[in-house]
């Protein structure tokens, strides 16, 4: 999981940098071009990168959620040991997290 929160730190980071040469290229551009290039490229990518980040953290909390879940099963079995490992894996709804 690391790896994801430092990919979406680093997103996070790339997109503010970003922005800020942007709204600093806008203080110096402004035509018809620049708006065209707004309209056609900048909003969408902004936006594409925005909904990236709301799913990579979704992505996170299911991870941590089955990691939680996993953690608690683990546990269990060793507490219990007589548990086969079927009856573990049938209980599978334990862990199991709604994805839209």
């Amino acid at each position: 999981m690391a790896n994801l929160e430092s990919a979406m730190s680093e997103m996070n980071t790339a997109l503010r940098v970003l922005t800020q040469r942007w709204e600093a290229t806008q203080a110096v551009w402004n035509d018809s071009v620049e708006r065209d290039f707004e309209q056609n490229y900048w909003t969408p990518t902004q936006a594409h990168v925005q909904a990236t980040q709301r799913e990579m953290e979704r992505l996170a909390q299911v991870i941590a959620h089955v990691g939680r879940a996993y953690s608690v099963r683990a546990a269990q079995s060793r507490a219990h040991p007589r548990l086969s490992r079927a009856a573990l894996r049938s209980s599978h709804e334990f862990c199991q997290c709604e994805i839209h």
